[in-house]
């Protein structure tokens, strides 16, 4: 079955078993619409939270691309440096130091980044699919309680945006 088949059918479920009288289908609604508010503020703080890691990530990884191509500048400076120059010990300080900072900010991405910024982005989708399922639901009991001639506090819901 398509996920619209699926949509539709749990749609259908939720009227006729749900929303069989007027006090039924407020109940119904205002469940449904405690979920969403809930859903659409952690929606909300995700997105950002994501963003912040999405940052995090690019900064991180432009700095370790940075800290390579240094590298590799200070170890081309080295081989064409002979070990009696007086700058020879700090290019080889300089190099050690680049290492040690390559090392750490790979472990960082690692532990810290990684794959994580893609399964939160996922997490996301998921989160803001929910949402507008909850949503798109609220409308589907709204227009149930018009159909039947039945008073439903909406809670002023916004309209739902028509996909072009």
């Amino acid at each position: 079955m398509s996920l619209e088949a699926d949509k539709t059918a749990l749609f259908a479920r939720v009227l006729s078993i749900s929303c069989t009288s007027q006090e039924d289908t407020q109940k119904t609604y205002d469940g449904i619409h405690q979920e969403y508010i809930y859903h659409n503020s952690s929606s909300v703080l995700k997105e950002i939270s994501a963003e912040k890691k999405k940052t995090r990530f690019e900064s991180r990884t432009s700095e370790l691309n940075e800290k390579r191509n240094q590298l590799t500048y200070v170890e081309n400076e080295l081989t064409t440096m002979d070990a009696s120059h007086s700058k020879y010990k700090e290019k080889i300080v300089e190099k050690n130091k680049l290492v040690a900072d390559i090392s750490e900010l790979e472990l960082k991405l690692e532990q810290n980044d990684g794959m994580e910024v893609y399964f939160q982005e996922i997490d996301n989708i998921m989160l803001d699919t929910e949402t507008t399922l909850l949503h798109e639901l609220l409308h589907q009991i709204k227009d149930h309680a018009a159909t039947n001639a039945w008073t439903l506090n909406d809670h002023q819901i916004k309209e739902l945006e028509v996909a072009v």
